[in-house]
């Protein structure tokens, strides 16, 4: 997490050489937001220009289009993969603390984002849904509380999973995997804080740190061996952002490398076959940003019956879907629009189930096959191998 005071040394670097614009190795287009706009402020080369004129005195926020440009990035990070400079880590740091400044001086986040801080302060949680509704999922599952009990493991499972109807599978599903292994978990229901990723991304760094504090003298406080969740976003505020506000000790890991553990050492017996072709897709959150690559895809290569195919862009260079970064509450068709155009990178493939670990992408992907009309199914690769499972 950067300063918008340590921004300019990195800014200044960039030639606009363009280079962040295509994938290296396919030469296909890696920046959802400028292929949307087709315009250079939408660009990382011209969000750096953006960064450094603010710094400059040449722009102000209020100049016009220059807030939308900044928030319509889904930070997916795509571009500083491309990027030949040295640092170019740093890209998505930028615009961040570019939209920290916005904030500070009262020009962000957009006003479609302020419903969600304003939950964020009265619930916990980005949906302005009660506290209590977090362990609606959980009733009659026989799970911990590891607020009241003693447990190695920790399922953060997350405001999205947990309060959206849709996606209330993906923790039922989790929670039915580790109860079938044996391990020695529990959840922390109406006492889960929310990560604040949703704060992060969209500026407001003052509630953001707010939440995190709290977060990491309770998950420390626990005294848990290893936190898992299976919310991308999660995983990486938790790993990888975290650390800028102070040390989180037990072991963060998303659920498909704990997963993909218990699978190793012989702790899940699968009890069918899928007889499916999948292919997978890497939610920004746990691929590019947080270095997890290989564990689902291991997962489901081991799946009976599973046929699995990659698209195109995969791995470092995989196509965002588009619904990070708050840009699905902003723009939401738009990033509706944009997963249509992975979904048909996924039809390519031949394959008729799409896989990925984020109920960020899982919302989007649903939304854009129905839009879309296309015959593949979504599914989270939690929900799938439960399914396996099941007599």
């Amino acid at each position: 997490m950067m300063e918008f005071d340590d921004i300019r040394s990195w800014v200044v670097r960039c030639v606009r050489c363009g280079t962040c614009k295509f994938t290296n190795e396919t030469y296909l287009p890696s920046c959802p937001a400028g292929e949307r706009f087709r315009f250079e402020p939408f660009y990382a080369s011209g969000k750096n220009f953006i960064a450094r004129g603010i710094i400059e005195g040449a722009l102000k926020f209020s100049d016009p289009g220059v807030v939308d440009a900044i928030y319509s990035c889904p930070t997916c990070g795509n571009c500083q993969t491309q990027c030949p400079l040295p640092h170019h880590e740093h890209l998505v740091d930028i615009y961040e603390a570019l939209r920290a400044r916005a904030v500070e001086e009262g020009a962000g986040p957009l006003p479609s984002h302020k419903p969600l801080l304003a939950s964020l302060r009265q619930y916990e949680n980005p949906w302005m849904q009660p506290r209590a509704s977090k362990a609606r999922w959980a009733k009659e599952l026989g799970i911990k509380d590891v607020s009241r009990e003693k447990a190695r493991v920790l399922y953060f499972v997350g405001c999205t999973a947990a309060l959206d109807p849709t996606l209330r599978n993906i923790p039922t599903a989790t929670a039915s995997l580790l109860q079938s292994a044996g391990v020695d978990f529990g959840i922390l229901g109406e006492a889960e804080i929310c990560c604040a990723s949703t704060a992060l991304r969209v500026g407001d760094r003052i509630l953001f740190r707010s939440l995190a504090e709290r977060n990491i003298e309770l998950l420390n406080r626990l005294k848990i061996e290893t936190i898992i969740t299976s919310c991308a976003g999660c995983y990486k505020t938790l790993k990888h952002d975290y650390p800028a506000v102070g040390k989180i000790r037990p072991q963060i890991l998303h659920s498909s490398e704990f997963i993909y553990r218990l699978l190793l050492g012989g702790k899940l017996k699968f009890k069918k076959e899928a007889t499916r072709v999948a292919t997978y897709h890497d939610p920004c959150h746990l691929g590019r940003l947080g270095g997890v690559f290989d564990p689902p895809r291991r997962i489901l290569r081991a799946l009976p019956g599973i046929t699995f195919r990659e698209m195109d862009r995969i791995r470092e260079n995989a196509y965002c879907c588009g619904a990070g970064g708050g840009v699905r509450t902003a723009f939401p068709d738009w990033a509706t629009d944009n997963v249509g155009l992975r979904i048909e990178e996924a039809e390519k493939t031949g394959a008729n189930l799409l896989v990925s670990t984020c109920p960020f992408c899982a919302q989007n992907f649903m939304t854009g096959i129905e839009k879309k009309g296309s015959s593949l199914e979504y599914i989270d690769l939690v929900d799938l191998l439960s399914s396996l499972l099941r007599e």
